[in-house]
């Protein structure tokens, strides 16, 4: 991991973000100096999810626009019809 690779660029910065997906809702959480982000997923509900009732979470893909300086400056979405 970069924190244990490298612990003294790491700690040199002002902006600290981690990405995780596929949970199949947006989230964003700030947590001892870090923004955890949890990206929704563009797969399709299968047919376990459907069957099991699972059919609300919106389906998208997000991309994020980062400054050196500023963190976090745009993000984008790109919401996708699901069948169900």
């Amino acid at each position: 991991m970069l924190m244990a690779n490298e612990a003294k660029q790491w700690s040199k910065s002002k902006h600290k973000y981690f990405h995780l997906g596929h949970q199949h809702h947006l989230k964003v959480e700030d947590t001892q100096g870090v923004t955890l982000i949890t990206a929704p997923t563009p797969a399709e509900v299968d047919h376990y999810e459907a069957k099991k009732g699972y059919t609300m979470s919106n389906r998208a893909i997000k991309a994020w626009v980062y400054n050196w300086n500023d963190g976090e400056i745009a993000s984008f979405t790109h919401n996708i019809k699901s069948k169900y």
